[in-house]
């Protein structure tokens, strides 16, 4: 019975698995890692807890695998668990045991060494920075240049970046990489730039930038990190004197290396005419200033044309690793009379920062023949003249009546009433048949077939329905909407002629599209225009002569 006893209780300690634990080196130096190994014999098993290492150890990283195997026609079950530990300071540290699932690792010792890594040119690993000026006015765009040399791999690390106070930071590009040779040893760069643009004058600090990061152990080792080594570096910290812009500059104050004013497209290659508007664009281009830096272009004026500015547009990009900026903008122009149409161009001043004067940035004036207007192809309103025995007849009558007056006298009077009253008939008569007869004729040109306006409503372009709401009115192309507008009955027929022509001519409407799609729902056919003279012609008209 003791026996069964005895057995019984080794039995438990028989089904424990054996763990091991190990170090893929005992001795390494400050700022490289080891790895803790952990091993158990059994297939599945509970993560050890690591915190009682933190004191002494940062931990990088962890990982777990199990492997089955087959001895002799027994199977066999092994779970691994590897850490990856850097130091935190030189001597000898203590890995205490650590518990899984109730069983307790060995005790373990690592002998940390003073690190041999080499910082500046020659080292392992340093940090040079570049700014192209340290006297920058302010607002001026300061190349900023970091770049880190390593000689050896580097596994993982971070660079800091610039974050100075009341200082604009922007990123330019991407990452460069090359090779270099500093001191006679070959190292990997890797180059990152900035812009940096002080918002205000006086001293700027911007603090050294660090990196920190691991790189693969020159010494080699056998766990499954490969063990490593820890890789920081520091560079020089940089001031700058920030100055304000100069006394009497002028405004807004642009420091640049270059501005340049240009045409989009060159305005004499187009035909200028009366009524006919004609779009001009110009570009303002800069090179170290940012795009919201850039001022909004104005046009001035020309006399005898109309002015409709456009919304401008801007972007920014970068040239030789340096901050550009451009800013388009573009003007319809309607010429109002025919013969020398002068356009003068903007002017913009701004700070030449490598010459250190002020510059303008502007274009030559435009001197433009406008040519008269087309001639309109319609013809005129015809006005039928009165019957022409009417016409002819009543010169007639006066002449026979003046002889009679000599032969035959007292009949005067009489022929002289008859007369007036012969006369004011045949005016009403022609006037009444003039009024009817002049609407059918107005019209220039015979309107647009349901086919031909069909094929307009589905172009997605607003300057053609502009055009051929013209032409169904019977009108000049210079015609203004706004005018057309009146001959329209509905009221809201007339408000999108006039929002059509405000968004071609003035300020461009924020939903194109809501108005193409109002103006194929009002009009599916030309519309029925009123004649403009139909006002005036029923008030003035003459009242039937006869009721």
């Amino acid at each position: 019975m003791r026996g069964l006893i005895f057995i019984a209780l080794l039995l438990p300690a028989l089904a424990r698995a054996e763990v091991k634990a190990w170090l893929d080196r005992d001795a390494i130096a400050l700022g490289e890692t080891v790895t803790l190994n952990i091993q158990l014999d059994r297939q599945r098993a509970s993560q050890p807890d690591l915190s009682v290492l933190d004191a002494d150890f940062d931990r990088l990283g962890s990982s777990s695998s199990t492997q089955l195997s087959f001895v002799n026609g027994k199977r066999t079950a092994a779970t691994l668990f590897a850490v990856a530990l850097s130091p935190k300071r030189e001597g000898s540290l203590i890995i205490p045991a650590l518990l899984i699932d109730g069983d307790t690792t060995p005790v373990l010792q690592l002998t940390v060494k003073p690190s041999p890594v080499r910082v500046g040119p020659g080292g392992d690993v340093f940090i040079e920075t570049e700014v192209d000026t340290t006297k920058p006015y302010v607002q001026q765009q300061i190349r900023y240049t970091v770049r880190l040399f390593f000689g050896v791999t580097v596994l993982d690390g971070q660079l800091s970046e610039p974050e100075p106070e009341h200082v604009r930071v922007l990123r330019l590009g991407n990452d460069k990489t090359w090779q270099a040779e500093r001191d006679g040893r070959r190292y990997s760069v890797v180059e990152r730039t900035f812009a940096l643009v002080p918002e205000r004058s006086g001293n700027v600090e911007i603090d050294a930038p660090v990196f920190a990061g691991r790189g693969l152990d020159r010494q080699g080792g056998s766990s499954m990190f490969g063990g490593g080594i820890r890789l920081s570096a520091r560079g020089e910290p940089v001031t700058l004197d920030v100055r304000p812009s100069p006394p009497g500059a002028a405004q807004p104050w642009l420091p640049a290396e270059q501005v340049t004013m240009s045409w989009l497209e060159d305005p004499r290659s187009m035909s200028w005419s009366v009524g006919e508007p004609v779009t001009l664009g110009i570009r303002l281009q800069a090179l170290g200033l940012g795009a919201d830096q850039l001022p909004e272009i104005e046009l001035p004026r020309p006399d005898s044309a109309t002015l409709y500015p456009d919304q401008d547009s801007s972007r920014d990009s970068t040239d030789s690793g340096k901050l550009a900026a451009e800013r388009t903008r573009r003007f319809a122009i309607v010429p109002q009379k025919a013969g020398r149409l002068i356009i003068h161009a903007p002017t913009v001043t701004w700070w030449d920062v490598a010459a250190d004067v002020a510059r303008t940035a502007t274009l030559p004036d435009l001197e433009i023949d406008v040519r008269p207007a087309a001639p309109s192809t319609s013809p005129q309103p015809v006005t039928e003249p009165p019957s022409g025995e009417t016409g002819s007849s009543e010169p007639e009558s006066s002449d026979e009546s003046s002889r009679s007056i000599d032969t035959r006298p007292g009949w005067w009077k009489a022929a002289f009433f008859m007369a007036l009253a012969g006369w004011v008939a045949t005016l009403a008569w022609a006037l009444r048949r003039t009024r009817a007869a002049v609407l059918p004729v107005h019209r220039a040109e015979p309107e647009p077939t349901l086919q031909s306006w069909s094929a307009m409503r589905s172009q997605a372009d607003l300057t053609s329905w502009a055009r051929a709401l013209r032409e169904s009115a019977g009108t000049g192309r210079s015609e203004p909407l706004a005018e057309l507008a009146v001959r329209l009955d509905d009221a809201g027929h007339a408000e999108l002629l006039r929002r059509l022509e405000r968004h071609l001519y003035a300020a461009p409407d924020d939903q194109p599209e809501a108005l193409l799609d109002a103006l194929r729902r009002a009009f599916p056919a030309p519309p029925p225009w009123r004649h403009p003279d139909t006002t005036r012609t029923a008030d003035t008209a003459l009242p039937p002569l006869y009721g």
